[in-house]
């Protein structure tokens, strides 16, 4: 499982490592349009059952952390439906997604 991290905060999402790869290469091609969106997925059991989104824009602070010593190849398919679920009002929906741990610093 790779992970993205997302502000200075840190806020660590786990998603497999192809998922990351195609999600990466989505986040790149909007930041570079200049194109601002959400991405939601489903909190994990352990930190509340429930929905998390974070805003992207080009300003936000991300990394990405792979956790194989080589770049997966990309899913055509999942790029093709990312690409089109991001640019939509809803924004883009992972699957298979998870919270390591509660946000620090922002208020309930």
């Amino acid at each position: 499982m790779g992970s993205l991290f997302y502000g200075a905060s840190r806020l660590e999402i786990t998603v497999d490592d192809g998922t990351l790869a195609v999600l990466q290469r989505v986040i790149v091609a909007k930041m570079r349009r200049n194109e601002p969106f959400a991405i939601t997925w489903d909190d994990d059991d352990s930190i509340g059952d429930g929905l998390s989104s974070v805003w992207v824009s080009p300003t936000t602070e991300l990394h990405f952390k792979f956790d194989s010593g080589q770049f997966p190849a990309l899913d055509s398919a999942e790029l093709e439906r990312m690409t089109i679920e991001s640019a939509g009002a809803a924004g883009l929906r992972l699957r298979n997604a998870s919270l390591i741990a509660e946000p620090t610093g922002y208020d309930s």
